[in-house]
């Protein structure tokens, strides 16, 4: 495989939980997916843990003199995350729903923007689909580029990006 000879390491999975699915009786009914980490060098990667630490949860962690304490600015999120999809469920009319029918939340992207990047640097999705890595990236101050395929998706995502942008304007104006 071509993957085997590009130099990539693999740091972790992390599975997105998102409760609502496809019901089927051929198979278990599918509740998650699989995000792979990888990164060009193992020793030199950028994890903005702080950014992403869930702010609502203080985990007490146990010092070696017996007193328990908590990370003031959270606790480090595990590898199993849940959100609910955009596409199902309660979320169905969600005002970030797209016609996009596998479209990622922007909570679950926002995540991955924040950790793996730093603000000015380039975010690239290859997949763009709805939009929602440019719209996160954007968001949190990082340079997008993206590429798709499907040029209903490709309209779908210009049409998003380019409310975005008009929202960040008016914001802006009042400011």
């Amino acid at each position: 495989l071509l993957w085997d000879r590009v130099p990539f390491y693999l740091i972790q999975e992390v599975v997105w939980h998102y409760g609502a699915g496809v019901a089927t009786k051929s198979m278990f009914s599918p509740r998650n997916e699989k995000f792979l980490w990888y990164v060009n060098d193992p020793k030199s990667y950028t994890f903005n843990l702080d950014e992403i630490r869930d702010k609502n949860v203080k985990y007490p962690h146990q010092k070696k003199n017996g007193k328990l304490k908590c990370n003031p600015l959270g606790k480090n999120p595990t590898d199993v995350w849940q959100f609910p999809k955009v596409t199902s469920g309660r979320n169905r009319s969600s005002k970030e729903r797209t016609p996009h029918p596998a479209q990622f939340p922007l909570q679950v992207i926002d995540r991955i923007v924040k950790c793996s990047s730093n603000p000015g640097e380039l975010v690239l999705d290859p997949f763009m689909g709805s939009g929602t890595t440019a719209i996160a990236g954007l968001n949190n101050g990082r340079k997008v580029v993206g590429f798709e395929i499907n040029r209903r998706y490709c309209e779908i995502a210009a049409r998003r990006v380019s409310r975005f942008l008009r929202r960040e304007v008016q914001v802006n104006l009042f400011d």
